[in-house]
């Protein structure tokens, strides 16, 4: 619980927290104070917001936290062995499973690469293009990138709240990631669209056949489950 002047500030409290020592996700000395702390004593840490802060209206000002660590975890890195190949992966040995990894590293970073030529291209025609978009269809969009956000952050154990104090972000700061890129995901529809359009592009059947066996490689499933 964070507290200013004697009262707890917007923002400043957060219940069961998982704070990785070293990471630098709160402000300058927060973490270092916790150090040596034990389970279940009532501790409180002594900071100073410092300039650059994300929220301006703390800069400067001194707030003391008051923290109960509830549980303490050590990351153990496992041995990179034939055993630990066979305990992931479906490889018998090591070397098995770093060259399915090289293999499917390099089909991802050709299909990057591949995309962001498109994007470029894209983004090009988009700078040389007039378009009127109503704000209701860029708030709509933005709206719905909000909600798969939320929903990928919490999937990994993360709330919006947690996710903002380890980004230093504000929520007015990602509202405006977001509106940026539903504008950019409506234009970039639109140009793709006009394209289509315009060269009355159609895959054919084996095309299809082909990008769905590609996907199902690198996901590990089967083709048919895939087209389901």
């Amino acid at each position: 619980e964070g507290i200013i002047d004697g009262v707890s500030f917007p923002g400043g409290t957060e219940k069961d927290f998982p704070l990785m020592l070293g990471s630098g996700a709160f402000i300058p000395g927060f973490e270092d104070q916790l150090v040596g702390v034990k389970l279940e004593e009532p501790t409180e840490v002594h900071v100073t917001f410092p300039e650059g802060y994300h929220s301006k209206d703390l800069i400067g000002k001194e707030a003391t936290f008051k923290c109960l660590i509830h549980k303490i975890e050590k990351k153990e890195t496992p041995e990179l062995d034939d055993d630990f190949a066979m305990d992931v992966s479906e490889f018998d040995t090591l070397e098995e499973y770093k060259e399915d990894i090289r293999k499917n590293l390099t089909q991802q970073k050709e299909a990057t690469a591949r995309r962001k030529k498109g994007d470029d291209v894209v983004r090009k025609i988009v700078e040389n293009s007039q378009m009127d978009i109503p704000e209701p269809m860029v708030e709509a969009q933005q709206g719905q990138l909000k909600d798969d956000f939320a929903a990928r952050i919490q999937a990994q154990g993360m709330s919006i709240e947690q996710y903002l104090v380890f980004g230093k972000m504000t929520m007015e700061d990602l509202d405006g990631v977001m509106h940026d890129r539903a504008l950019e995901n409506i234009q970039s529809r639109l140009v793709l669209e006009k394209i289509v359009e315009t060269e009355n592009i159609q895959p054919s059947q084996e095309e299809i056949d082909e990008e769905i066996r590609k996907s199902a490689e690198m996901y590990k499933l089967e083709v048919d489950k895939l087209k389901e």
